[in-house]
């Protein structure tokens, strides 16, 4: 089923649907860049249209006094269970603290998406 929704700066019909596709989000270990110390920066990974950008969780928080990155022997990544939630492991100093801030942004992130779906608003990249 379609509903119509109508824009006022194009005047054409948008048309929103469910079978659109959203973007993703997952916490993960930004393997791209190594930083200085061999450690790698934690990060929210944004998908939608086979393409990747990654938010490093060091910017996104206001609590700097615990620094989001680690090595890999650190890291756990997301199992399919996990939904889409990587974690430090418990060799990780203050690894539960750090985990209950990704668990919380990664669901903000989703429920960001989510309102996106509902109000049927394209995601772009630029929007962020």
């Amino acid at each position: 089923m379609y509903t119509v929704l109508y824009t006022v700066t194009k005047m054409q019909p948008t048309y929103c649907h469910n079978l659109q596709v959203m973007a993703t989000v997952a916490i993960v270990l930004n393997t791209t860049y190594r930083l200085l110390n061999n450690e790698y920066a934690v990060s929210l990974r944004v998908t939608h249209e086979r393409k990747q950008k990654y938010y490093s969780i060091n910017t996104l928080i206001v609590d700097q006094s615990i620094s989001f990155k680690c090595s890999i022997e650190h890291w756990r990544p997301a199992e399919a269970e996990d939904n889409g939630l990587g974690k430090f492991r418990k060799s990780f100093i203050a690894y539960k603290e750090c985990n209950i801030v990704l668990k919380a942004k990664l669901s903000e992130a989703q429920t960001i998406l989510t309102r996106y779906e509902d109000q049927c608003i394209h995601f772009s990249f630029n929007q962020l």
